[in-house]
């Protein structure tokens, strides 16, 4: 086999072996791209508080004793599935500590509870009316988002919050 042959082969060989480099690549970006395509989103829970006039922002930041500071809960449900929830309102102050778990040391006011809501459907809540009985500061008005699974299944979602300046 003289030099000529040898090197016709091995171009011939490189030749094949990188028209089956490029089919296997072109098959795995496929592959890929089918799988992007197809495999549903993880989708999220919209949670938020609306103001006295359903609108986002302008939130109350001063209230007086004995003033009702009113808002409303938002709750949009963007997965891929049902979602059951629960919601507890309480209040705080400077004791209070707000954790991605929850609050720790706030005083329970209520709960709404037993709401369903199926994919791409939201829930607006009454009106929610809280006010204080002392001054401070740092008083707090949270929210707290929780999902029910089923009695023993609970799982604590989000939290969020309003922070005034109560005064007398």
């Amino acid at each position: 086999m003289n030099e000529s042959d040898k090197f016709s082969k091995n171009k011939f060989n490189f030749k094949n072996i990188v028209k089956v480099l490029l089919i296997v690549g072109n098959l795995f970006l496929l592959g890929f791209i089918i799988y992007y395509v197809v495999t549903p989103k993880p989708g999220h829970i919209i949670f938020g508080i609306l103001n006295s006039e359903m609108k986002a922002g302008n939130y109350p930041t001063k209230a007086k004793i004995g003033d009702n500071i009113s808002f409303y809960v938002y709750v949009g449900n963007e997965l891929n599935r049902d979602f059951t929830f629960y919601i507890d309102i309480s209040k705080g102050d400077n004791d209070t500590v707000l954790t991605p778990s929850g609050a720790l040391n706030a005083t329970f006011i209520f709960n709404i509870t037993g709401i369903s809501l199926k994919p791409s459907e939201s829930w607006i809540s009454n009106k929610i009316n809280v006010s204080f009985t002392q001054p401070g500061s740092n008083q707090l008005i949270i929210i707290e988002l929780y999902e029910y699974l089923s009695p023993n299944s609970i799982i604590f979602k989000d939290i969020l919050w309003l922070r005034l300046n109560i005064t007398i």
